[in-house]
């Protein structure tokens, strides 16, 4: 599953990568969001979109509770979207838009720190204040 792709384009990207699309079935009354379904190599593939107008972060988490609502038989949740750079070139960080990053849970952290959920401190240190579950292990192993 490819869930909750913010922006218009990065659904396309993601609707654009799947080897077959399928046809939707009914949808959930309770669930405003927008889904495309389909396959990535033998992997059945759902796609979701938030509906307009609404607040990403908070958006997004509604999006994923309703998309498992509506697809009791999902497995394992991506989060997938398109993202600014962060370059720091005096330290030889490069990360632009359009570079892969994947991360990987370490000690007790989930691999993963949510924007809002840090604050900077003096220094330059990064105080982190929350932060989303690790991986499932099926990820982990892959």
């Amino acid at each position: 599953m490819l869930p909750a792709a913010e922006r218009p384009n990065s659904s396309l990207v993601a609707i654009a990568i799947l080897d077959e699309e399928y046809q939707m079935m009914a949808e959930h009354p309770q669930d405003p969001s927008s889904y495309t379904l389909g396959r990535i190599h033998s992997h059945n593939v759902v796609i979701a979109r938030m509906p307009e107008g609404v607040d990403e972060p908070v958006s997004t988490a509604n999006v994923a509770k309703d998309m498992e609502r509506t697809f009791p038989g999902l497995r394992v949740d991506l989060m997938v979207g398109v993202s600014g750079g962060i370059p720091n070139l005096a330290l030889g960080v490069d990360i632009r838009l359009g570079d892969v990053v994947v991360s990987k849970p370490k000690n007790c952290r989930g691999g993963v720190v949510q924007y809002d959920k840090g604050k900077a401190e003096d220094g330059g240190k990064f105080m982190v204040k929350g932060q989303p579950n690790q991986p499932p292990a099926l990820l982990l192993r892959t």
